[in-house]
């Protein structure tokens, strides 16, 4: 899926930490959005991809929200 933010598809794992504390999770290059963390690069795509979908209008593309 792409990023919710920007709707990139420039998007990597990233880990941190070592050991039994490594952690991941996707991130966009773009914008720099986080998905949730998980414990390996599988759990962190399946995260990712798991994320509601974004609201669309009739036409397909995504409302506009005022501030």
């Amino acid at each position: 899926m792409s990023c919710p933010f920007c709707r990139s598809l420039d998007l990597a794992v990233r880990n941190f930490g070592t050991g039994k504390t490594r952690q991941f999770h996707v991130n966009c290059h773009n914008c720099g959005a986080d998905g949730p963390l998980a414990d390996g690069t599988t759990e962190a795509w399946a995260l990712w991809n798991e994320r509601p979908n974004e609201p669309q209008r009739g036409d397909g593309t995504p409302p506009h929200h005022s501030n």
